[in-house]
């Protein structure tokens, strides 16, 4: 689910479930990139777009600018 941070922000916030085995990492040109086994890396400028589960349609979220982590909230994207 996608929440905007403000009323005012164009900005939205996705949090990531099931993240066992990811992690923010750079690669050698200093890019941030989030990994999870099994899935391609998702670097920060990427668009994304997902399968939304109630409709089965393909949706585009944004641009992803920030990947965050907290020990509580998890992994955190945020998109514009």
């Amino acid at each position: 689910m996608l929440t905007p941070l403000s009323p005012n922000n164009k900005l939205k916030v996705g949090k990531l479930t099931n993240c066992d085995d990811a992690f923010i990492g750079y690669n050698e040109d200093g890019e941030m990139f989030l990994e999870m086994a099994q899935c391609p890396r998702i670097y920060i400028g990427m668009v994304m777009d997902c399968r939304n589960v109630a409709t089965n349609q393909v949706e585009v979220i944004g641009k992803l600018v920030d990947l965050q982590y907290d020990e509580y909230s998890g992994y955190l994207f945020i998109f514009e």
